[in-house]
């Protein structure tokens, strides 16, 4: 399956049966991003192919300045109940780590449905984020 095609899915109610079938029988790491070096090139490549067809701000919210930026804090974006819990926090290393691992169980009912296994592929994408 696409990401596009997973984004379109998250927005047309189908998220969880997606998120489900996607991962079942896949070990999950939550291991933070600072423990391990992020390529912040890598990151960039994987953010054009995996990210920015949803965060280009017409399905998801933008990721420019999201380094430092309180969490569910993009105005005019309908962020669920569990982002919103999370809104005095800001976004960091640690945060954007948990929750590009799992963004379900991050934030539950977070729109967001494509989890990035991978502890290298998020470091790098948490890397590039962070220059954004």
């Amino acid at each position: 399956m696409t990401h596009w095609r997973a984004c379109m899915i998250a927005f047309g109610g189908l998220a969880a049966t997606v998120a489900a079938s996607s991962v079942a029988g896949k070990a999950q790491t939550t291991q933070p991003a600072a423990a391990i070096a992020g390529d912040e090139e890598a990151g960039r490549e994987y953010y054009a192919e995996d990210c920015r067809s949803c965060h280009s701000g017409a399905i998801a919210p933008t990721l420019k300045g999201l380094a430092g930026r309180g969490i569910a804090a993009v105005p005019g974006y309908t962020y669920s109940a569990g982002l919103k819990a999370k809104a005095g926090k800001s976004w960091n290393a640690k945060e954007l780590n948990a929750f590009l691992a799992d963004p379900r169980s991050y934030a539950a009912g977070s729109k967001m449905v494509m989890k990035v296994e991978d502890p290298q592929k998020r470091a790098d994408i948490v890397a590039y984020l962070q220059t954004m």
